[in-house]
């Protein structure tokens, strides 16, 4: 994804398709959705009826979150705080705001909890195959040339300091969040939504969705899961107060086509080669930020490997469908029972079972 100019302002940025359905005779108006798109990135804003007669002041305020984050998150704005690390942070403690710190920690731990398999410090190697610049390369980059680069990742090589600053100890190590900003955004934007005291609202953001509260009095909050290739409707998510998250991502999600090959972005850190076994992952928990790491973990490691990296994130579930038998859908037990599966998956589908160590056939 390429970003022209500068993040749209929060006015500019919203799409607007607000219908206030609060009109006299209407016993139980429905909850208001407004698209927005910033930075090129496209999302909506649900509101609760709950919360109609602050959807103004609301969706402001999400949209001004999200904003923020991503001003703050993306390398690509020379001015955000992660192209400062990665400017100056080889050589300096570079002093970084909370929002920042947090995101980077909990990347870090997030890294553990997929077994390195989530990792943000892949910023060269995306460039080596033709991401965030203008023009892909003539050719993919060699394994000699990939095997050179990654021995200088690895979230290893950010030091985060106690008092809050932050520090890269190898100069090839690039920081580039990617999609994880958006759920991350999505979740800071939701947490600062609900201490204002607003009851009810669903954030979504190029993938990444989490709600707080109901759209009205016994109903729950939706979102469609989608695969761009082959373009197929998955199902519809139904949001729990469990599972208020969600995030979505498919391998050709966004993709760079060098000598007539198409890539995906989406990165092996062990390999730094472009991931290609899973066409289609969605994770859902407590958390935006987190449920896309495991959903990015499952795309690179597969159905073994995320079975058994499940088993330390017990309150996530997880849907898949693999490159190899894209007509079936695997779920864990808990997204079964929050998943209606479209017409093409709805008698194909298989349980994902999480995998303790020792599991494993002999």
């Amino acid at each position: 994804m390429t970003v022209e100019g500068k993040i749209l302002p929060a006015r500019a940025a919203c799409v607007l398709a607000v219908i206030l359905l609060a009109a006299a005779g209407c016993s139980r108006p429905e909850p208001v959705e407004q698209a927005i798109v910033i930075g090129g990135v496209t999302g909506a804003v649900s509101v609760a009826i709950t919360d109609l007669a602050d959807t103004e002041a609301l969706i402001d305020q999400a949209v001004g979150s999200i904003r923020s984050s991503i001003l703050l998150l993306d390398d690509r704005y020379p001015d955000s705080e992660i192209a400062k690390i990665n400017r100056v942070a080889t050589s300096v403690r570079l002093p970084v705001t909370q929002s920042t710190f947090r995101a980077l920690d909990l990347g870090r731990h997030y890294s553990a909890a997929t077994a390195g398999l989530f990792d943000y410090t892949l910023g060269t190697v995306q460039y080596l195959w033709g991401f965030n610049r203008a023009v892909p390369p003539i050719a993919a980059p060699t394994p000699a040339v990939l095997s050179d680069v990654l021995n200088s990742t690895g979230i290893d090589n950010v030091t985060l300091f106690d008092d809050g600053a932050i520090a890269i100890t190898s100069p090839r190590c690039r920081i580039q969040l990617g999609r994880y900003l958006y759920a991350y955004a999505v979740d800071v934007a939701i947490v600062a939504a609900r201490r204002q005291g607003y009851r009810g609202l669903r954030l979504s953001l190029d993938g990444a969705a989490r709600t707080h509260g109901v759209p009205a009095p016994e109903s729950a909050w939706t979102t469609t899961l989608s695969m761009t290739k082959p373009d197929r409707t998955i199902g519809t998510f139904t949001h729990s107060v469990n599972l208020p998250a969600v995030v979505a991502l498919g391998l050709y999600d966004h993709t760079v086509t060098i000598a007539g090959v198409e890539y995906s972005s989406i990165i092996d850190p062990e390999t730094g080669k472009p991931a290609e076994g899973v066409l289609f992952a969605a994770a859902a928990g407590p958390l935006a930020s987190r449920s896309h790491a495991l959903a990015e973990a499952a795309i690179i490691g597969g159905r073994e490997r995320i079975s058994r990296i499940l088993t330390q994130s017990p309150d996530y579930e997880l849907a898949m469908v693999e490159a190899s038998d894209p007509a079936t859908l695997l779920v864990t037990a808990g997204m079964e029972a929050q998943l209606r599966p479209s017409p093409a998956y709805a008698t194909k589908l298989q349980r994902l079972e999480r995998q303790e160590p020792g599991d494993e056939e002999p």
